[in-house]
């Protein structure tokens, strides 16, 4: 989109201040006056939400009952720190998880 609005305009862009910019989290943690690591990027797009948390420091939750799916996790290489299927799920294990054996990746705990 970027791209297409500097190429319509012959001009590059000053700054950029939609997902998944730094720039945008930044404000709003400001704005918030807490830190980054404090913070939960909740989204269902990897490409917007999952690295504006991630280009911002934050922890990210990709949630699956939306546009992404897992398997655009490996496609995309883009990796989220948990992985739910329902915003529901992310409610009802708040402080319930556990990290995996594997990966650095955590899930939630769902037994």
């Amino acid at each position: 989109m970027v791209k297409a609005l500097e190429a319509a305009s012959q001009s590059e862009a000053d700054v950029v201040i939609g997902k998944p910019s730094a720039y945008f989290a930044s404000k709003a943690l400001q704005r918030l006056g807490i830190p980054a690591g404090r913070c939960l990027m909740v989204g269902d797009r990897l490409e917007t939400d999952i690295l504006l948390g991630a280009n911002s420091d934050m922890r990210t939750a990709l949630v699956l009952a939306g546009i992404a799916s897992a398997d655009d996790i490996e496609r995309l290489n883009i990796f989220p720190d948990y992985v739910i299927a329902t915003l529901g799920e992310l409610v009802a294990n708040t402080g319930n998880t556990q990290q995996t054996a594997t990966t650095d990746r955590t899930t939630m705990n769902t037994a």
